[in-house]
């Protein structure tokens, strides 16, 4: 299973994350997904602007890979 999310993961492609980041009120799924993961990499955020600049960095894929 862990393999398969990496996989999944990985196949993400920067154009999705532009999308979301695109989102000034994303669904709240996506809000809370993406929480999850900053706090689980062990990432500070406030907001919703500190997540869009989170997602945006080069190394967030990869980061979540690895973890």
């Amino acid at each position: 299973a862990l393999i398969d999310a990496q996989k999944a993961v990985g196949e993400i492609k920067k154009s999705h994350l532009d999308e979301i980041r695109s989102l000034n009120n994303p669904p709240a799924v996506v809000k809370m997904t993406l929480e999850a993961v900053c706090s689980m990499l062990g990432v500070e955020y406030s907001s919703w602007t500190d997540i869009r600049k989170i997602i945006q960095k080069r190394e967030f894929i990869p980061d979540v890979v690895q973890e």
